[in-house]
């Protein structure tokens, strides 16, 4: 929200979809996951993209909301990254104990901030149905998908995010973000497909190794 609220959304959802990225590299420290040097240059490419898109917020006052997405980044490849140290574990509960967290944690500083009717009824309509109801999903559906197909799933929130943005509010995304954007959804697209081909050719040879 901080992030959405001081930079572009376009900015926002490109410097977000670099999370799978920074999972593979904090798994690799963490988990000692043995990280396929394919992901390696994957992962260089799309952390330049992210340095192109925060070097040109630089001394303007989009700065913050980048940092903000890219701390927002973090944490969500450190979800993921927790969640695959602990495979069987239900992540619903705690997101919604980390959402009240967050309110009490952020609650002392709103002071007199009194939001009207139709700013309440967004609030409620964002907070208790759409954002539970996605990340509820997303967080479900790794155990009945591959991860490189739900990977390729997610990049279309990068692309139709800014692109409806831009015809709602008109917004429109800046060079910068539409190059570096470019490039991590070309590099995350590439990397998933040749994931899930190669899982697919294991399932496949599974049955005739069997026979």
């Amino acid at each position: 929200m901080t992030a959405v609220t001081h930079t572009a959304v376009s900015n926002t959802l490109v410097i977000l979809a670099a999370s799978p990225v920074f999972a593979a590299v904090l798994s690799s420290i963490f988990l000692g996951d043995r990280i396929k040097p394919l992901t390696w240059g994957a992962s260089l490419l799309i952390l330049c993209g992210v340095a192109a898109i925060l070097r040109g917020s630089l001394g303007g006052p989009g700065l913050e909301g980048d940092l903000a997405a890219l701390a927002a980044s973090l944490s969500t490849a450190g979800m993921l990254v927790v969640l695959r140290h602990h495979p069987g574990a239900d992540p619903v509960p705690g997101l919604a104990l980390g959402g009240l967290a967050a309110a009490l944690l952020v609650a002392p500083g709103v002071g007199r901030f009194v939001p009207s009717a139709h700013d309440l009824a967004l609030l409620m309509l964002l907070g208790l149905v759409l954002l539970p109801v996605a990340i509820g999903l997303i967080t479900r559906g790794p155990s009945h998908l591959p991860a490189p197909e739900v990977g390729l799933i997610m990049l279309l929130e990068t692309i139709l995010g800014p692109s409806w943005v831009w015809l709602v509010i008109g917004q429109q995304p800046s060079r910068v973000a539409l190059l570096s954007g470019g490039l991590i959804v070309s590099v995350l697209a590439l990397h998933s497909s040749l994931a899930l081909r190669a899982e697919l050719r294991v399932e496949r040879a599974a049955p005739e190794a069997r026979v």
